[in-house]
């Protein structure tokens, strides 16, 4: 018997193995078992199985777990960045955290962002620029059509959904999660990433000229289709925001403020306006003297009603 392993996305797309590996698959002369992330309780037994116990493996898996989302390469990596950085440490064979959970950080390991940015150094132009604009629009709370992603970058909506498709069939960056439909009635599938980690290193590989460049034609796009979004005014303003575009960066954290109120959410509106207070100090004097006027009119206002409701429920008290 003959056990081999491989790894998909690291496999040059006219190897040999591929091939070999049908071949035998449709002769039955072999089974191929695909390894699934692991679980939480798979990192928790794993855990258990290093040279040093560890005192709360469970903690340590669940932190584990939310940054390598079962990757076991990324769970290894993970462990020795936390070890490094002094966030576990080894007494008398027991490994500890020395930090609350709510407190760690944990980033990007140098050897993990090392690893992923020379896999995307392998991949074609077409195939990083589509990374690109999908880093770029996950950085927003809800991120655009695929429609829009294709426009940013000038390429044809069944183009980049055919890169989406080699990037999640051959290299595991991207993965499909539901499908829409274009304009013009032909359905498209939509990708994420795989993990937050792939995101991160191809958004911050981007130079930031191109990049501003990239979150004003998504915005555009949004601004020019009005395009149906859970809070449409949320999403150009972080575009905005990120193109360095102030005066539209204003407009629509105003939109989203007046939003925030109809849904009777005043938190909301309130923090949303004091961002767009701290934005407008970026415009010129002459040109946020009005709007900086009436926007502080609204948080007054909004404060007002706070204080009314607050006295209303102490009388009712």
């Amino acid at each position: 018997m003959i056990i081999g392993t491989y790894r998909t996305c690291d496999m040059d797309p006219d190897h040999l193995l591929p091939a070999l590996v049908r071949d035998l698959l449709v002769r039955r002369l072999s089974d191929e078992i695909v390894l699934e992330p692991l679980t939480e309780s798979e990192i928790a037994e794993y855990l258990l199985c290093q040279p040093c116990s560890i005192q709360t493996p469970e903690v340590l898996a669940a932190l584990l777990f939310r940054y390598s989302a079962g990757n076991p390469l990324f769970v290894a990596e993970f462990l020795e960045h936390l070890y490094k950085r002094g966030m576990l440490s080894k007494d008398t064979g027991i490994l500890r955290l020395n930090v609350s959970l709510d407190a760690i950080e944990i980033g990007v390991p140098r050897s993990l962002g090392r690893m992923l940015e020379a896999q995307i150094d392998d991949l074609s132009l077409e195939q990083q620029r589509v990374l690109e604009v999908m880093s770029v629009d996950s950085v927003g709370r809800y991120p655009f059509p695929m429609a829009a992603k294709a426009a940013a970058i000038d390429m044809e909506p069944e183009m980049f959904e055919t890169i989406c498709e080699t990037l999640s069939c051959r290299h595991h960056a991207l993965r499909m999660i539901s499908t829409e439909e274009l304009p013009n009635g032909t359905p498209i599938t939509c990708y994420e990433f795989v993990h937050a980690l792939y995101r991160d290193v191809c958004y911050r590989r981007i130079p930031a000229v191109r990049r501003a460049k990239l979150h004003r034609r998504i915005g555009e796009w949004g601004e020019a289709s009005r395009v149906c979004l859970l809070d449409v005014s949320v999403c150009l303003a972080e575009h905005f925001e990120q193109a360095e575009d102030w005066p539209r960066t204003v407009k629509y954290l105003r939109l989203a403020a007046e939003a925030a109120g109809r849904r009777s959410e005043p938190w909301l509106a309130e923090d949303t306006l004091k961002h767009a207070l701290a934005v407008i100090k970026q415009l010129p004097y002459q040109d946020r003297v009005v709007p900086e006027a009436t926007i502080k009119r609204k948080l007054a206002a909004i404060r007002a009603a706070r204080t009314e409701r607050l006295a209303a429920y102490a009388v009712l008290d």
